[in-house]
This record gives structure tokens, sequence and C-alpha cells, in this order.
């Protein structure tokens, strides 16, 4: 699983093109699709770039105000679910904390990656909608600081989230150093910034505890948005293309 910020900020940005329920979608005749089967299939890094399979879906397979979610989008979601479900079963093994590991596990088995989609895409749009986005500055600055987190002898990226990061970038030709001078990196973190503002201003703490004042970065581990993201549906027009036949 990715779990590094640049990775994180890779997946916002090009995950970010997505719809949600809402209405318009009473004449559209739906196409019956399966989730793809991985098994035996060993599924890397650059899976998620160029996800297998994915020619099993229409070219566009839902729209959110517009805006299109592509058939590739909801293949490369799928791997990267399925990715983060392997680790955690391999987590699990080894795990100091069982319970919780069996319950992260639980919680990604049971995620629709065509609903993830939209919720994603309904997210963005709210960021801009409600002018969290930072600025140029702000971005350029924070990616500068995330690349000598991620460089820093002492920093909290393993050997493994590195190399996969490394590999990343290596694959849509970013550069492996000076990130801020590539308008791709700085644009993704701009993006997960907006919407670690977004999750701080208007989604629920978990449990009711108050957390301390979050980064501008997207790593809210302790947010529900469902609350959020139930008012945007209700706001949004949402057409959806396909349907889960498994």
């Amino acid at each position: 699983m990715l779990r590094l910020a640049l990775v994180a900020a890779v997946m916002v940005a090009l995950l970010a093109a997505l719809a949600c329920s809402g209405g318009g979608d009473d004449e559209v005749q739906r196409v019956p699709v399966r989730h793809l089967d991985f098994s035996g299939a060993e599924l890397t890094v650059a899976d998620f770039f160029d996800p297998p399979f994915a020619n099993e879906y229409p070219e566009v397979v839902a729209k959110v105000n517009g805006e299109p979610i592509t058939g590739e989008a909801l293949a490369s979601r799928q791997v990267m679910l399925e990715r983060s479900r392997r680790q955690l079963r391999m987590d699990l093994t080894g795990a100091a904390l069982p319970e919780l590991a069996s319950s992260q596990l639980e919680e990604i088995e049971s995620i629709d990656p065509l609903e993830a989609l939209i919720e994603a895409e309904l997210m963005r749009q709210a960021v801009e909608r409600l002018d969290l986005l930072p600025s140029h500055e702000e971005a350029v600055q924070f990616t500068r600081e995330q690349e000598e987190s991620f460089l820093h002898p002492k920093g909290t990226a393993s050997p493994e989230n590195r190399r996969q990061t490394l590999e990343a970038l290596r694959l849509q030709d970013w550069p492996a150093e000076n990130w801020a001078s590539d308008e791709r990196v700085v644009e993704g973190y701009r993006r997960s910034m907006g919407i670690g503002r977004l999750r701080g201003q208007e989604c629920d703490d978990v449990g009711g505890s108050k957390e301390p004042t979050p980064s501008v970065f997207v790593a809210h581990v302790g947010k529900d948005c469902s609350e959020f993201l139930k008012k945007e549906r209700t706001r949004a027009d949402i057409i959806y293309f396909v349907q889960w036949a498994d």
C-alpha cells in the first residue's frame, strides 16, 4: 500500500475526475460490469498507472456535474484497493494490534470502487467551490518540505515505501529530486492540501474527540466526511453509465 505523502498526492491528482449519486440518469441505459478479478496476478505500482483489464469497462462509467469518471480510473482504483488488501493481510500475521488491522481490512473490503471515485470527485469539486486551494507558493514550499522529509535519513519513509515512491515517480517521468521544479508534482500536493483543508473545515471528528489543529495536508485520520458527502450528493448531478453485475 502506498502510504507516503507524495504518493497520496499523486493518487488524489490522478483519481480526481469522477461522479456522485444525484439525478438526471433516468433515461441512461446502464451497462452491466463486473469487478476485476486479480486472482493470481502480481500487482505492481505500474499497474496503477496502466491498470490491467481496463478495456473491460466503457471509456466513461459515470459523470459528476458533467465531469467524467473513466473506466481506466475505475480499474486503477481497484488495483489500489487490492494492493491495500494484500498489504493488510500480510500485516495481520504479525500485527501488534490485530483487531485494528482486521477492522481496517474489513473497511477496505467494503469499499465500492465506483462510489469511492464519485466521492473523491465530489470532494475535489467542493474544494474549488469553497476556495480552499492553497496558493501556488504554499504548495511549492510544502513540496520542498515533503521532499526534504522523504530524503532525510531519519524520516518516516521505510525502505519499501521509498522504493515504491521512486518507482511511481519514474513511471510518470517525474523528477527523482527537486520535486518543486515539476508543476505536476506541485499541483498534486496543492490539490491534496486543499482536500486536507476541506476535511478539517467540513468533516466531523471521529468519536467526538477534538483533534489538534491539522496540517494543510490531507492526512486527517480521525475525520468522518460521510455527512458532508451526503449533502454534496443531494446537490450533485450524477449520471451512472454502468452498474455492478456481480
